[in-house]
């Protein structure tokens, strides 16, 4: 339940982002569904793999991912800039 929720969640938050938002180029057409993509895949990986063995291991593995999506994050929002109001 609760990773059906977290995924609902991260849906509804791109939906709101992309639509308050235009692409500037022909990456920013294409990225949102490239990084949404590859979001929910690692989300499934990560429930069906074993856990990290020791703390240490978990710390490292965390901090990587969020490194890694924070700078795929970073880079969505260069391709794109905000919608005019009407």
């Amino acid at each position: 339940m609760a990773n059906i929720l977290e995924l609902g969640l991260f849906l509804a938050g791109m939906i709101w982002y992309l639509r308050r938002t235009i692409a500037t180029g022909v990456v920013g057409k294409y990225y949102p569904i490239v990084f949404i993509a590859l979001f929910v895949a690692v989300h499934f990986i990560g429930q069906t793999m074993p856990a990290p063995k020791s703390v240490p291991e978990f710390t490292v593995t965390a901090l990587l991912s969020y490194t890694v999506f924070a700078l795929l994050a970073a880079g969505l929002d260069k391709t794109r800039r905000q919608r005019k109001s009407p």
